[in-house]
Parts: C-alpha cells; sequence; structure tokens
C-alpha cells in the first residue's frame, strides 16, 4: 500500500467500531454514555492459520472451517465464558468458532474492556464511540485471542446505496414507468437465453429495518410473469437488537434487493436476514448469522455500505468471516456506492477520492454501475442522479488477483469495483406498496449480481464457488463473460471521475454481465 495512503488512515482512524475515539474536527464530546444503554458487539476470534482460498479444495461446512483454521472448542468455550463472567449476555455463538455476539449494558461493555463511552456531536448527529482503546487481560493460557471487536461506536453507519428514479411510484396497472421490467433485464443480461433458473440455489439478503410484505414481493412475481413462489421460497430472518425504528427508505431498500434477485433467479430461494438498524455492531452480527447459519446461502447481496476511514476497526473482524465465507462457497456482493470517487459521502467542499466498505474487501465482489444512453447501450453511470462508486482503497494492500491489472495496475492498493450493472437511468422497475416504483443505485446492480451468481454455480453443481473472484478475473483477462462498457465515467459533477475504458476499469470493473458467456467460459 502506498505510505501516503497508510498515513491518512492512520490519520483519520477516529470514532472507528471498536477503536480510538478521538473526535474529528468539529466533533463535541458531550459526555459519557447511559449505563444502561444496550451494546451489541460482534467478537472476532483469532485463526489458528491463514486461509488461501485456492488451497481449500471443496468448500467446507462451518464445522469443517473450525476444524482447519479456527480456534480449538477448549480456547473458544474459555473465551465464551470470560465473557458470560464480565457480565455480557452471549446473543449468538459461531459453529466455526470465529465470532461471538454479545450484548450488554454500556457499563458493563465499559468494564469488561476497560473503555469509557461518549456521545459525541458532529455536524448535528450523534454517535457513541470509546475514548481509549479497548483492552482485556490476558488471561489464562487456553483462551482464545481476540482478534477484533465491532460495536462499540456507532458512528459510520452503513447506508443504503439506493437513489430514485423519476418519475415516481405509478398505481398498479395504470401505466409504465419507463424502467426496465424483469423481461428487460433477462434480455439485456442474457437471463433468458440460459436454462438455470437458480433451482436448488440459496441466495441471502442482508438487510435492516421492516421486511418486505408478502403482498409486495408476491405482487411483484405475479405482475411481471414470473413464476409463481414456492412455499417457503422467501424466508425472512429477524436478528433483533435495540431500537428497531420503521423507515420507509429501508424497507424500500428491502424490497428493491429481494425482487431483483428474483428477477434474475425466480426459482432461487430467497433468505432476507435484517438486522434492526444499519449500525456496525448489527451489521457485523448480520454478516456473522449468514456467514455461519446459512453456509447454503452461495451468494449474499448487501445494498449498504461504509466508509472505509470509519471501518478500520471493523476491518478484522469482517477479515475472519468473510474468509470463513470463501470457504464454504460462499461469495459476497456488495454495492460499491452511489457517488462516485467520493465513496466517503464528504460533501461540497470537502471532497476526497475515496472508496467505500466492505466493497473493497478483497473477498468481496464489488458492484459498481451502468447507465443506459438512447439506444438502449450501456455505459458508465455518471453524473446524472449519482454515479457507481469506484477507485482505489486508502487502507487495503492489492490482492494478488489484481496484480498488474487496470489503469492503476501499480498502485499497491484494492481497486474497486469488480463487476458492474445497471443503477442509473432509466433504472429498474419494482413494485412498492402495492405501486409500480423505478428504482436505481448500486442497491438495484448488486443484487442482480447476486441471482445470477446464482445461475452460475446452478450450472456448475450447486457446491458453490470458493474462487469465485479469481475466476472473474481470469474471465475478463480474457475477455470473456461480460459486456464490456468503454464510455462514460463515474463522476458525481463535483470530482472528476474514472473513465470505463477496454477491459478493466475503476468505473466499471470488468463491466456488466453476459450471463450466457459466464456459464459457459466459466474456468
Amino acid at each position: 500500500m502506498p505510505n501516503h495512503a497508510r498515513i491518512l488512515v492512520l490519520s483519520l482512524l477516529v470514532a472507528g467500531c471498536g477503536g480510538t475515539a478521538s473526535p474529528t474536527t468539529g466533533a463535541i464530546d458531550r459526555g459519557s454514555v447511559d449505563a444502561t444503554e444496550p451494546v451489541r458487539l460482534v467478537i472476532a476470534v483469532g485463526l489458528r492459520a491463514p486461509v488461501e482460498p485456492g488451497a481449500i479444495g471443496a468448500p467446507l461446512s462451518p464445522s469443517a472451517f473450525a476444524d482447519r483454521y479456527a480456534a480449538t472448542p477448549t480456547a473458544y468455550r474459555a473465551l465464551v465464558d470470560w465473557l458470560v463472567t464480565a457480565g455480557l449476555h452471549v446473543v449468538r455463538e459461531s459453529d466455526a468458532r470465529t465470532t461471538i455476539t454479545v450484548e450488554g449494558a454500556a457499563a458493563a461493555v465499559e468494564r469488561a474492556f476497560h473503555v469509557r463511552l461518549h456521545r459525541f456531536e458532529e455536524r448535528g448527529s450523534f454517535y457513541r464511540a470509546p475514548v481509549e482503546e479497548p483492552t482485556f487481560p490476558a488471561g489464562e493460557h487456553e483462551r482464545a485471542p481476540i482478534a477484533g471487536i465491532v460495536g462499540l461506536s456507532d458512528r459510520g453507519a452503513w447506508l443504503s446505496h439506493r437513489v430514485d428514479v423519476d418519475p415516481g411510484p405509478v398505481p398498479l396497472g395504470t401505466g409504465r414507468t419507463g424502467a426496465n421490467t424483469a423481461s428487460d433485464l433477462q434480455k439485456l443480461y442474457g437471463v433468458s437465453s440460459v436454462s438455470e433458473r437458480g433451482d436448488g440455489e440459496t441466495v441471502a439478503i442482508l438487510g435492516a429495518g421492516n421486511p418486505p410484505s408478502m403482498s409486495d414481493v408476491g405482487g411483484f412475481v405475479s405482475y411481471y410473469g414470473l413464476p409463481a413462489l414456492a412455499n417457503g421460497q422467501y424466508s425472512q430472518v429477524d436478528l433483533g437488537g435495540p431500537d428497531r425504528q420503521p423507515d420507509p427508505n429501508e424497507y424500500v431498500e428491502n424490497v428493491l434487493d429481494v425482487e431483483m434477485v428474483l428477477a434474475m433467479a425466480p426459482h432461487a430461494t430467497v433468505v432476507h436476514v435484517l438486522t434492526a438498524t444499519n449500525t456496525p455492531g448489527l451489521f457485523s452480527d448480520g454478516i456473522a448469522y449468514i456467514v455461519d447459519k446459512l453456509p447454503q446461502a452461495h451468494a449474499v447481496s448487501v445494498s449498504y455500505g461504509s466508509c472505509e476511514r470509519f471501518s478500520t476497526t471493523e476491518m478484522p473482524v469482517l477479515d475472519v468471516l468473510f474468509a470463513q465465507a470463501r470457504a464454504e462457497g460462499q461469495q459476497w456482493f456488495v454495492a460499491s456506492g452511489d457517488s462516485g470517487t467520493d465513496g466517503c459521502g464528504d460533501g461540497p467542499g470537502n471532497k476526497i477520492l475515496s472508496v467505500g466498505w466492505p466493497a473493497s474487501s478483497p473477498s468481496a465482489i464489488g458492484v459498481g454501475g451502468t447507465q443506459q444512453n438512447r439506444f438502449g447501450l450501456e455505459q458508465a453511470w455518471g453524473v446524472n442522479g449519482g454515479a457507481g462508486g469506484g477507485g482505489a482503497s486508502e487502507s487495503i494492500a492489492k490482492p494478488a488477483f489484481q496484480v498488474g491489472v487496470g489503469p492503476l495496475a501499480g498502485d499497491g492498493s484494492r481497486d474497486e469495483p469488480d463487476v458492474a450493472a445497471l443503477a442509473g437511468d432509466p433504472g429498474v422497475e419494482i413494485l412498492v406498496n402495492g405501486q409500480v416504483m423505478p428504482a436505481g443505485g448500486t442497491s438495484a446492480a448488486t443484487p442482480m449480481w447476486a441471482g445470477i451468481w446464482s445461475l452460475i454455480d446452478q450450472s456448475r453443481g450447486g457446491q458453490g464457488l470458493p474462487t469465485g473472484i479469481e475466476s472473474l478475473y481470469a474471465l475478463g483477462a480474457a475477455a470473456q463473460g461480460f459486456h464490456d462498457i468503454t464510455t462514460g465515467n463515474n463522476s458525481d459533477g463535483t470530482l472528476a471521475g474514472f473513465p470505463a475504458l477496454r477491459g478493466y476499469d475503476l468505473a466499471t470493473g470488468w463491466g456488466s454481465p453476459n450471463v450466457p458467456a459466464l456459464i459457459a467460459d466459466w474456468k
């Protein structure tokens, strides 16, 4: 990683998801949080050995992963027992012995990890953060090591990457919005030309807030002529947690996610995992649940993301979970964002080239955006109503599969996105609250890719693809499997964007999916 990037990250490691809480410029320390405030934490347990996807062979179950890579049962149990003794309630243990989700009052958390939790105010918003690094006793030698903690801070909430598209909702049956229907999208990406429909596959979706109604989901498949949902084909898991509040924007996001998966993979089983809110601790708990309890979900869609600068203490936790996911043959797709090269959404007058997290994780496939011109041809999504995220990571080194790839081949940093799909004009058409509504953003592109991944996995026997990212890059390098996007850029109108180029670029990655070619050419 370039020295300048490393220096920037260290200088901005503030109020992270479990680390130092030095306030940013303008932040006001409002004092200690209420001692009874509920805090949910996800604790990552250190692995005994590094995970090399190429050496895994057949996908592993969570218990097989534990036997090969994770802490011993005795060491894991000793850590669980220590947390209970410290006054914390264990919400969930991991079959792979990689994480422990706990919850407790702020006072108990402060005692357990020797921190003080304060409330900060910044630009009219409030967040909780520790005012010193968490520590814990070394304990007995058999206790498993802690690799990271998420949730001490609730700053840097993961934001939805959905954007509104004109003309807005239209009453059902009264007309079209001009956006792409499920049939349009199937034709655009060649889904209608393959026999795979997601049979035997499971796709998981991570969301927040209130779940979609069955009338919306069932109405969508009926209205757009998709196969009727089988009994249990779509299910929801409520992970609970504090402070669930109705949010109409989150509801639309959740509807968009499931309807785009079903548009691409109408026979796939879809499991919607919903946390109470989009705060880091709860979302990490959702990730832990999907990785550990839903290993049969070989594709996972996440339409939310955060800023790398506020996620540095979250990264070790998700690195452990994503390593487990890949070993299980489970591939995560994460939206790259809707603010172009300003992935952190710094706002006017404070624009900094940046990318979103966890789309920048080397284990996730970051999904960028395209838009269609008046001829229906795709180009990079930029300026008009938003822009697909893309650029070079400020904190994550370039993974082996990206070495020598793209316009910043020598930058030493993880580049994103990896792939793209329709996010801008004219958008996609969904059914929400009984109305037809156009929607966009990389929140639309990401679940489409997750659905398409299930078709690829089905074509290969449905066993999961531990080296999926590497295979995607091999196909892209061979000019196979993608609609190469070569026009447009991902400028949001205030910062210059990266241009779409032949081959890999930082606006659309390798391009949008050519499903028949992806299935035929997969190595």
